[in-house]
């Protein structure tokens, strides 16, 4: 197998960004773990279907007034390395952890989350060492930043529980803050949810997923995640 990336804006000579030489057992190899790493549940339920590379870019990127993906706002480097890590097993760039969390807070304002930008950011998590991330939900897991992440969502839950016409929920309002400094908001939010939970007629589940997930949480919420730590709270 002969793997060859090129780049070149159509008036200048083509640039060789990156060759290797493998056998094709091996390639296949590595797109089989490559799409393990990237496996994750969709927001509909279900496992996603295995997405085509072009998708893992547009993620990354903001779209144009017509809703076509900004690819050429990408460093050159950052395809080439993805495709490395896509053929030849390589870790993922830091870069693309960074974009997928910056883009993941901007869209999540929105209502618009992607599945294909969760599984990058698994993929990254997985392939960095740590806990491993799983394709679904992980109440075992021993981050205190995915629980964090985790409460948000119950948080939310509650809300559209206790006032289903919300227009604009915790997660839209909040998220930005309480990904990257919870210490400064969950406990607001916490008493918020405590008071909504008062205006639930059936309560008691929704208090035992919050006694749940802040059991593993711990006493105090940390003061700053780090990039890593707002990957694994998204």
């Amino acid at each position: 197998f002969y793997g060859c990336a090129l780049n070149g804006n159509g008036r200048g000579p083509l640039v060789v960004r990156d060759w290797w030489e493998t056998s094709l057992a091996d390639v296949l190899g590595k797109v089989a773990h490559w799409f393990d790493d990237v496996s994750i549940i969709s927001e509909g339920g279900g496992l996603l279907k295995p997405p085509k590379f072009f998708t893992f870019l547009s993620v990354l990127v903001r779209k144009d007034k017509r809703g076509k993906a900004l690819i050429e706002e990408l460093p050159l480097h950052i395809p080439v390395q993805l495709l490395r890590a896509a053929l030849r097993g390589f870790p993922l760039p830091r870069a693309v952890l960074d974009r997928a969390v910056k883009r993941h807070i901007v869209e999540v304002r929105a209502r618009e989350i992607r599945a294909e930008r969760m599984g990058l950011i698994k993929a990254f998590l997985n392939r960095s060492g740590g806990e491993k991330m799983t394709e679904s939900l992980n109440r075992e897991s021993t981050s205190i930043a995915y629980h964090c992440g985790r409460l948000l969502a119950v948080f939310e839950q509650i809300q559209s529980k206790a006032l289903p016409n919300v227009k604009a929920g915790v997660v839209q309002r909040f998220y930005g803050a309480a990904s990257a400094t919870p210490g400064l908001v969950m406990g607001r939010l916490f008493r918020t949810a405590q008071h909504h939970l008062g205006s639930i007629e059936n309560p008691t589940y929704y208090q035992k997923l919050l006694v749940e997930v802040t059991d593993k949480i711990g006493a105090s919420f940390p003061a700053v995640l780090s990039l890593e730590e707002q990957g694994r709270f998204a």
